[in-house]
């Protein structure tokens, strides 16, 4: 009668790891996170006519994205196109200076909603001119220089976001294999009495 239990409990367990291993590498590898943007995030540029946001991995029909400026308005964006990884949309007009933010909603290939968010900011080359009168000329203000990120910032992956989640799922697929291995530990050392 012993046997018979252990016997049974050792497939019950079997069933649970074989689960537990099917299971967790599809939820860990499932999700996609933004991986390049154009304009990078935190990069200061002078003029924006696109958005483009490259992602870890395809990206699915249904997935968006949208610009706020610094009051929170939206600027429009035309012609989002998806393409693989790539989503893209144009900026019909020159938008003002100031800080903007990309917020973005995708459908991964698993169907899953993953959403984030980068700013950048746009500081133009533009000339000034003073008020003239009949002795004075009018001159134009120098030009600002463009700030523009140091090399490794600038290609640095922007988090979504998503990497605490793989940490978790990952302790919990180690936690769960060591349970399994505790278990079948004891159904065998039974066996052996």
């Amino acid at each position: 009668m012993n046997v018979r239990r252990s016997t049974h409990l050792g497939k019950v367990l079997l069933l649970i790891m074989v689960f537990c291993f099917t299971m967790i590498p599809s939820v860990v590898f499932a999700h996609t996170g933004l991986e390049q943007s154009t304009p990078k995030d935190g990069e200061t540029v002078e003029d924006v006519n696109e958005i483009t946001l490259t992602f870890e991995s395809k990206v699915e029909k249904g997935s968006s994205f949208s610009l706020m400026n610094e009051n929170g308005e939206l600027v429009p964006v035309d012609s989002i196109q998806i393409n693989n990884q790539v989503m893209s949309g144009s900026v019909p007009s020159t938008i003002s200076d100031g800080p903007y933010t990309v917020n973005w909603k995708i459908i991964g290939a698993d169907g899953h909603p993953i959403e984030g968010k980068y700013s950048f900011q746009v500081k133009g080359n533009k000339t000034e001119t003073q008020p003239t009168s009949q002795n004075q000329t009018t001159t134009p203000a120098t030009p600002e220089p463009t700030v523009t990120p140091e090399p490794s910032v600038a290609q640095t992956p922007v988090s979504s976001g998503n990497s605490n989640s793989y940490t978790i799922l990952w302790i919990a697929a180690i936690v769960i294999f060591v349970i399994v291995l505790v278990c079948i530990g004891l159904i065998l050392r039974k066996k052996g009495k």
